[in-house]
């Protein structure tokens, strides 16, 4: 992804200076405006507000990559499903999964699909979808996949088939009258909870 393109220094400036100037040019162009105050700010407070504007920045444009880019640029390759054995396949998907980590982005409801269906599944959709670059001076950020999250009515009959609590299933009832709620069942899958988790609450 490009990166906002950076105001001419003096040479003479310090590396402080540098970097204030650096913010004040990253808030300039940012859709919202943000106050400027540089006064009092410890050099882990600029660092961390340098990260936080170019990560404002670059959600702002459009997205120019994919996970599967990025994890290939990480040395991951991505060979169509139908070329790997069932066992080959597996270890080839751990390896994508802890590379999705790497990007800071995890998977969530998963254990409905076997391995194999899985990895189609991110081979062939997830990893292709317009996705940002980012990178780890741009702070907390994360990035949640929910295979049962993009509220399709398939999706919502296996989120409540396998993954939905009582309470989740009588507050859907409550407000769609007339809902074929399905019966709910163990899921055939045990991965979820071995998956890596993210950091901290989307």
């Amino acid at each position: 992804m490009s990166r906002p393109q950076r105001p001419p220094i003096s040479q003479s400036a310090t590396d402080r200076q540098q970097q204030e100037l650096r913010i004040q040019h990253y808030r300039d162009q940012l859709e919202f405006p943000i106050p400027s105050a540089f006064a009092e700010y410890t050099q882990e407070d600029l660092d961390a507000t340098e990260g936080f504007f170019r990560y404002l920045l670059t959600l702002e444009g459009r997205p120019t990559s994919t996970l599967a880019k990025q994890l290939i640029r990480d040395g991951i390759a991505l060979p169509p499903p139908d070329s790997f054995t069932d066992l080959a396949l597996t270890k080839k998907l751990h390896e994508v999964i802890a590379g999705l980590a790497k990007l800071r982005t995890y998977l969530l409801h998963t254990d409905h699909l076997s391995d194999r269906e899985l990895y189609e599944h991110l081979w062939s959709d997830t990893l292709n979808e317009a996705d940002y670059e980012l990178d780890d001076d741009m702070g907390q950020f994360q990035t949640t996949i929910d295979l049962v999250g993009d509220c399709s009515d398939l999706s919502l009959q296996l989120y409540f088939r396998f993954y939905a609590d009582e309470i989740d299933r009588e507050w859907w009832l409550e407000g769609n009258t007339g809902y074929e709620m399905p019966e709910m069942e163990p899921t055939p899958y045990d991965r979820d909870q071995h998956l890596p988790k993210a950091p901290f609450e989307d």
